[in-house]
């Protein structure tokens, strides 16, 4: 199910209106009707972020996961870590996606299909640099 309908189907369960969400995660409304009327995969980190944190915990992880956002994501980590905006260094947050994983990705988006590429293949070289990998745990 793509993120529109999860939100949909959400806000159906918390009998809570596309208008009272826009106005409580300060998003246009008409961004959120665009957003269910898609439901696509596309959506800013950013108003994720603002719905979870109004949802709460018992709907992030699936928002999370219609959004595709599950590979940003450590299995980790919890629905209830990720709503509650946790500070742990070794656990992205839904909070700290927007500061660290969100301008990685809108500088990659900003480029130039060449420009994108060349930073695919720089990642992927640096990945197969043992140095700069993590350890395992």
């Amino acid at each position: 199910m793509a993120f529109g309908k999860e939100l949909s189907d959400i806000l159906h369960q918390e009998n809570m209106t596309v208008k009272e969400l826009a106005e409580s995660a300060d998003i246009p409304v008409t961004t959120l009707y665009s957003l269910i009327k898609r439901d696509n995969n596309t959506v800013n980190l950013d108003y994720v972020r603002r719905i979870c944190d109004i949802l709460g915990s018992d709907h992030a992880s699936q928002l999370l996961s219609a959004a595709n956002l599950s590979s940003f994501i450590n299995s980790n980590v919890t629905a209830a870590v990720l709503a509650s905006g946790s500070k742990s260094p070794n656990k992205l947050s839904v909070k700290n996606i927007y500061t660290k994983e969100e301008k990685l990705l809108r500088h990659y988006h900003a480029l130039n299909p060449e420009g994108q590429d060349l930073l695919r293949r720089y990642a992927r070289d640096l990945y197969d640099l043992p140095r700069y990998r993590k350890e395992k745990d």
